[in-house]
């Protein structure tokens, strides 16, 4: 009944010609005779949220609307292409950070005593963890500039814990925690200066970025000083003190095992 109403009146066909109006000759699809409608696309103007989370949320409650009115076909919009992708970010992120994880660990393992290889990857989380902080207090959105970063930042905050690790274990494992000021003290007058300075170098690098005129460049300057901030941090500070945590910890439960492997 609807089709014999306007606008489809006009397209119903009259005599031996069937009439098709040019404002929805893209938009209807008749069968062969002309005496069937087949497809029909009906348009809208929407106004779409200025953040990432509201046009996914936008995106599914359109798609849910139209699925309640169990009509067969699809609700599309250009912008929903990008909605789908930042739907699917976390897992992409969740699943990405963990490999890169995994694999700079297994890598610094040829390189570094298994103590330190333990605080190494203990200090990546930390870093990735701070950097979603960061994020949150910069207010910066989850796309595709901070899933590169994110995917960076494992490979690149490890440079900052790694040779501090190498220096520190150079000689095998500490003998006990009297040995760690001087063992880390070692570690920062051989490594921490170069390591201070490609810090140093990477921020001033990406400062110009700050002034950019187009939000992607600024985006990758937040994300990136974060990433160079905190990976000082757990370079120069987490990993020291995490490290004399452990020693000490070691030297308490020391007498623990002594008296099982007199045992023995």
């Amino acid at each position: 009944a609807f089709l014999r109403a306007a606008p489809f009146s006009d397209c119903l066909r009259s005599g031996s010609e069937t009439v098709i109006p040019m404002t929805f000759s893209e938009d209807v699809v008749w069968n062969a005779d002309r005496s069937r409608l087949q497809a029909l696309r009906s348009r809208t103007t929407v106004f779409l949220s200025d953040t990432v989370q509201g046009r996914i949320d936008f995106m599914k409650s359109v798609r849910r609307q139209f699925e309640s009115a169990g009509l067969p076909g699809f609700a599309y919009a250009y912008a929903f292409l990008f909605s789908s992708r930042d739907e699917k970010l976390w897992e992409l992120i969740s699943t990405t950070l963990i490999y890169a994880g995994i694999a700079v660990v297994a890598t610094a393992a040829f390189f570094n005593h298994p103590l330190g290889t333990m605080l190494i990857g203990f200090c990546v989380v930390m870093v990735d963890f701070s950097l979603f902080a960061w994020m949150i207090a910069w207010q910066v959105p989850i796309d595709a500039v901070t899933f590169i970063t994110l995917a960076i930042a494992a490979g690149l905050s490890v440079d900052y814990v790694v040779h501090q690790a190498h220096a520190v274990f150079h000689g095998g494992l500490p003998s006990g925690k009297a040995d760690m000021p001087a063992l880390v003290e070692h570690a920062l007058d051989t490594t921490g200066m170069s390591v201070l300075k490609g810090a140093l170098s990477t921020l001033l690098g990406v400062m110009l970025l700050s002034v950019a005129p187009t939000h992607v460049f600024r985006l990758f300057f937040k994300m990136l000083f974060g990433i160079v901030i905190f990976g000082a941090l757990a370079g120069f500070v987490f990993f020291p003190a995490c490290l004399t945590l452990c020693m000490h910890a070691m030297e308490a439960l020391r007498p623990c095992f002594l008296p099982r492997q007199a045992a023995k």
